[in-house]
């Protein structure tokens, strides 16, 4: 079992060349959910966890190991952040406007993600500053971790502003990088 708090973690990560192989997101939602480690915590708190996965699935070349892991870190953090008797979502898309691009998002109805934050809880031991989230346990880790992984298989993850709570999408190119990204920004699945 790997810690994602761990900062020998983050160094693997932070240097890690992807092992790209066949991922599928073709599972039910329960059977995708179920892969997580998080259904106690969430039934303990009764949080209710959804999932939207096309009816087809989407296929992405990918290091699975290292994108559960992404989907580990996203959904711990959802733990930590909805309130109880809450609401997590969890979205795959390929959209038109990003074609050749995966698109994960995952929402929780916790408190929203200040402005100033949205970046900064990308950086390591840099977690989102409120009253309610410093009684919150965590190193601050878990999306530093994320991003190096994303950006490795030449992806983009970001948090968006949400009224309703927080919101993190993780853009993956359904075929690994190249060194030539073509005409298509990931950044473009981000609304303006």
């Amino acid at each position: 079992h790997e810690s994602i708090g761990h900062p020998t973690e983050l160094d693997r990560a932070m240097g890690y060349e992807a092992n790209y192989a066949g991922t599928s997101f073709v599972a039910p939602p329960e059977q995708f959910l179920g892969k997580f480690k998080y259904g106690p915590a969430f039934m303990e708190r009764r949080v209710k966890v959804s999932a939207g996965l096309p009816q087809h699935g989407l296929r992405v070349l990918a290091d699975p190991n290292r994108l559960t892991q992404v989907l580990n870190n996203l959904l711990t953090n959802a733990a930590k952040f909805t309130p109880r008797e809450g609401d997590i979502r969890l979205e795959l898309e390929a959209r038109p406007e990003v074609p050749g691009w995966v698109v994960l998002s995952c929402w929780n109805n916790g408190e929203p993600i200040p402005e100033g934050d949205l970046e900064r809880i990308f950086d390591r031991f840099e977690q989102a500053q409120s009253e309610s989230t410093r009684t919150v346990r965590g190193t601050g880790l878990g999306l530093a971790i994320c991003r190096s992984i994303v950006e490795a298989h030449g992806g983009r993850i970001w948090a968006e502003p949400c009224p309703d709570g927080a919101r993190f999408v993780v853009v993956l190119p359904v075929q690994p990088p190249s060194g030539e990204t073509g005409d298509v920004d990931p950044g473009a699945a981000r609304p303006q």
